[in-house]
């Protein structure tokens, strides 16, 4: 049949498509006649064939070698397509990506077609790239210039894959958006069940480190789901977006572009200018791009970026000293769910005491500013809450929501909180739900000196759990308290007490009524 077909080849002067998929060519990989045949009739002159596609045929290596051979002889063949051949890097696959190369007329390979302005090769190849695929791309991007939009998610590219083509991308600066999601650019992944698995390998993200470090022809690029760390720290990826020539305005979900921009539907919009939304938290790259954002762009004003990312320190290190910029007009910062630490937190608040104009809204909830870790110190860790405490009390400090839950401050983190907020007047909203507090002598303190708090959340406390004590200090130092109108206990036991213990947290509830009567100006207590 195949020698049919190859003499019909050689004589016709009509067909310009052929598709032999699954049409066993090569009997199950037992014999290359039939391939030798086609090879023989494509470098033929007389032979006008544009498109070949002998997907599932069982061709191996050496019978690739054949249509590569014949690839730089004829060069008439516009398209090929050999998926789900037992072709990898060997002679044939070596061969075919030399004979690509050197292609003047290939135009599409393997189902990769790049035309016009955009490629959207989105699960093209997901079960693998093949290098001579990867050869053909890079060629076909450096010889397009047309194209502006190159989409690559979802097809299992790896560290040696993203190597070539940030090589590539060097020599086609016109391409404006690169999106390479859900890739292994890195050589790890997660599976289905959640457990890391793969290989470090970090010889691709270096090599895209590198070209941001120099090029400027890139205005996109998306990261997510790709798995990338960026374990180089402040040499690596991260530090080429901080400090690179590079021209990004939209990296993953932060986008810095002003009006329309270039068309990406996958990209999602802030709800107004200057405004970031997002829910997918902060790790080391977008830190670093957001911090750069900040020092040069004056209308981003507000960024919410809860999620449950890691910012390291050298990452919080680069906000700090963005909020510090004098171009930087930041008023809302949100990174709640954003594992900071102490490492993290301090360079944040230290930047607060400097920042102009002042910030008004942080929400550090689920920080881990004094969570517990392998060499935990609770004397060292108490240091982000000391410096959270020197911002409060600075002059410049124009706070006015705080949002600390879910940060295990303790008693002795409420002692220094409450202490600055005794000379604070600036701050409206206090949030410290959830943070094993129990005490109420500094509270009390804190409510009979403070003239500008009008919203306290302590729900989800212990307070009730040494019995009433710690309520009615609170409740009884409210009676002179003339700013606060929300006061929230929910889930401090006082709700749900039955039987004895109800009788034991009589007096709570009895002071917190007699304040209520009391004071004028406190319009709600929350149990």
């Amino acid at each position: 049949g195949c020698e049919a077909i190859g003499h019909a080849l050689r004589t016709c002067r009509a067909l310009r498509v052929l598709r032999m998929n699954t049409c066993q060519l090569t009997d199950g990989g037992t014999d290359d006649k039939g391939i030798r045949q086609l090879a023989f009739s494509i470098r033929e002159p007389l032979c006008l064939l544009a498109e070949l596609e002998a997907r599932d045929n069982d061709i191996d290596e050496a019978a690739c070698k054949f249509i590569a051979d014949a690839l730089l002889e004829g060069d008439g063949l516009r398209c090929l397509d050999l998926r789900d051949n037992p072709i990898d890097d060997g002679v044939g696959g070596t061969a075919l990506a030399a004979a690509v190369e050197q292609s003047e007329q290939m135009v599409a390979l393997n189902g990769i077609d790049i035309n016009g302005t955009r490629a959207n090769l989105a699960c093209s190849q997901a079960d693998g790239w093949q290098p001579f695929e990867v050869t053909f791309l890079c060629r076909r991007l450096q010889k397009c210039s047309t194209l502006r939009y190159l989409n690559l998610d979802s097809n299992d590219l790896g560290p040696v894959h993203l190597e070539a083509l940030a090589i590539g991308l060097d020599s086609a600066e016109h391409i404006r958006v690169v999106s390479l999601r859900d890739n292994k650019l890195q050589g790890t992944f997660v599976d289905d069940t959640g457990i890391d698995r793969g290989c470090y390998d970090g010889r691709g993200v270096k090599r895209l480190a590198k070209h941001l470090a120099q090029r400027r022809g890139m205005r996109s690029l998306d990261l997510r789901g790709s798995h990338i760390d960026d374990r180089a720290g402040k040499d690596g990826l991260a530090q080429a977006i901080y400090e690179g020539s590079h021209a990004l305005e939209c990296l993953d979900w932060i986008d810095l572009r002003e009006g329309p921009g270039v068309e990406d539907e996958s990209i999602v919009r802030p709800a107004s200018p200057g405004v970031i939304l997002d829910a997918k938290g902060l790790d080391m790259c977008t830190s670093a791009f957001l911090a750069r954002g900040l020092r040069a762009q004056p209308e981003l004003v507000a960024v919410e970026a809860p999620g449950n990312g890691v910012c390291v320190p050298w990452s919080c290190d680069c906000l700090a000293e963005a909020l510090r910029t004098p171009k930087c007009q930041l008023i809302r910062l949100v990174l709640n769910k954003t594992i900071l630490r102490v490492e993290g937190a301090v360079p944040l608040f230290e930047a607060l005491k400097k920042c102009c104009p002042p910030l008004e809204v942080l929400e550090l909830s689920h920080a881990c500013l004094c969570d517990s870790w392998v060499g935990y110190n609770r004397e060292r860790s108490l240091d982000a809450i000391r410096e959270c405490a020197s911002a409060l009390t600075a002059v410049k400090c124009n706070l006015k929501q705080l949002i600390l839950d879910f940060n295990n401050l303790q008693d002795d983190g409420l002692s220094i909180i409450s202490t600055a907020m005794e000379r604070n007047s600036s701050l409206e909203t206090l949030g410290l739900r959830s943070n094993a507090l129990s005490e109420g002598t500094d509270l009390a303190r804190m409510l009979r000196a403070n003239r500008g708090l009008t919203s306290l959340d302590l729900s989800r406390n212990k307070f009730t759990q040494k019995g009433p004590e710690a309520l009615v200090e609170v409740a009884n130092a409210l009676v002179k308290n003339r700013s606060l109108k929300t006061l929230d206990l929910t889930g401090s036991g006082v709700d749900s007490a039955s039987g004895p213990r109800l009788a034991l947290l009589e007096p709570a509830a009895v002071a917190l009524a007699y304040c209520l009567d009391e004071n004028p100006v406190l319009k709600q207590v929350r149990l």
